[in-house]
């Protein structure tokens, strides 16, 4: 199986300067607002995100660990996935949104300005604010519209099908090189990484690696991704080197 992405450790380190640079931007609020208004706006939206995004990130890790939800439908075995987005979707881009609001009713009445500023310095973050809030709620473009798909992912004794916010794809296991498991993705020939919507999965992400990896690697157990026969495999622990627990 291929390890290739972020290691553990790596991906903690990542996870803890989020957590700083949510806590210094926050320390930054106070600091900023009696004379610079706009860009105490533009901290507390950046801390508060980030913070929303940490603790989702936590949130993802504490209720997957060890645990690979599937089950079995329409001929296939189905890595069971969310048909809502992440709160943390939805919650950043309003926090944004307020955020560029706050910022430009400060423009309008800005008060005293720091020595040596000028308007456009006060314009600065209430820019960053609005192509920020552009990018989040651009993500949204699905849900406002009801289009989302849900996110699974789906074996099949043919190959592996992906399903999320962007739409559908498929992996014949015979173009199928690996997996990756952090971030989750299927590994192609030719260098095609397919990215799977891990967060949204529910699952562990090492075991839905190691879940794909099986049935790669074994041919000839692939018609029991039909009839429910995966299911019960993964939950007795008959996977390679599986472990954790099936639901």
């Amino acid at each position: 199986m291929s390890a290739r992405g972020v290691t553990p450790v790596r991906a903690a380190l990542a996870h803890a300067t989020l957590l700083v640079v949510a806590l210094g931007c926050l320390v930054a609020v106070p600091l900023a607002a009696p004379q610079q208004p706009s860009w105490a706006w533009m901290f507390g939206a950046m801390g508060v995100a980030l913070l929303l995004w940490v603790a989702d990130l936590l949130v993802t890790l504490l209720t997957r660990r060890g645990r690979l939800r599937l089950r079995a439908v329409d001929g296939t075995t189905e890595v069971v996935g969310s048909p809502w987005s992440r709160p943390v979707d939805v919650a950043a881009p309003v926090v944004l949104v307020l955020a560029l609001v706050g910022g430009v009713l400060s423009l309008v009445d800005p008060g005293p300005l720091a020595p040596g500023t000028t308007s456009l310095d006060a314009a600065a973050p209430v820019a960053v604010l609005a192509v920020l809030a552009l990018l989040a709620t651009a993500g949204l473009r699905h849900v406002l519209a009801g289009r989302r798909l849900r996110s699974r992912l789906r074996l099949h004794a043919s190959g592996v099908e992906v399903s999320g916010p962007d739409g559908r794809d498929h992996l014949p296991w015979s173009s199928l090189t690996g997996v990756g498991p952090r971030p989750l993705a299927l590994l192609g020939y030719s260098g095609r990484v397919l990215a799977l919507p891990g967060p949204e999965l529910r699952s562990d992400p090492d075991l839905v690696a190691r879940l794909v990896e099986h049935y790669r690697t074994h041919p000839r157990e692939r018609d029991e991704l039909a009839d429910g026969r995966a299911v019960e495999r993964a939950r007795t622990g008959r996977l390679d080197e599986l472990g954790g627990s099936a639901r």
